[in-house]
């Protein structure tokens, strides 16, 4: 039964209802019975009915596959972003390892001028690193990791007797 007809009943009951005088009315129990009916059915009804618009709503607005795409989308931006980071970890040791080569081959005034250009680059990697590590933690939920570059200082007044 459709609201309509539902409506149309009700209002043809309050009609009958009307016209006769009072003392006279004559109960109409088919009427009442279907009434009765029809209102214990819908008790019974309604969850379903808003269980499955919720369902439908859900599925049909496409919640669920933007939740998805959404997903997806946070996972490939992570790993963009990780491998920004090792390349920067790569930049990081490419550095390391010229300081060593330049501690080892050069001395005086050369060395302490490579020396400051090679810190310079390592500053420069240390913040793009930083940087990249924390957009990663923020889409990952964590707190940032933080990676700690000490080159080991050059030995001076070094004599072999």
């Amino acid at each position: 039964m459709g609201r309509a007809e539902r409506r149309r009943l009700l209002q043809q009951l309050e009609r009958q209802k009307g016209q006769e005088p009072p003392g006279t009315q004559v109960r109409d129990t088919a009427h009442e019975g279907k009434l009765e009916w029809l209102k214990h059915h819908l008790s019974n009804v309604r969850p379903f009915f808003i269980l499955t618009h919720l369902v439908v709503f859900a599925f049909g607005s496409g919640a669920v596959w933007q939740c998805s795409q959404l997903n997806i989308q946070r996972e490939n931006q992570a790993n963009e972003i990780g491998k920004n980071i090792i390349g920067m970890h790569e930049k990081i040791l490419d550095v390391t390892n010229s300081r060593n080569e330049a501690i080892n081959s050069l001395s005086g005034p050369q060395l302490d001028e490579k020396l400051r250009s090679i810190q310079v680059r390592l500053d420069f990697y240390m913040e793009e690193y930083n940087k990249w590590e924390s957009k990663l933690a923020q889409i990952e939920g964590r707190p940032p990791k933080q990676l700690d570059v000490i080159p080991p200082t050059a030995p001076h007044h070094f004599q072999v007797k």
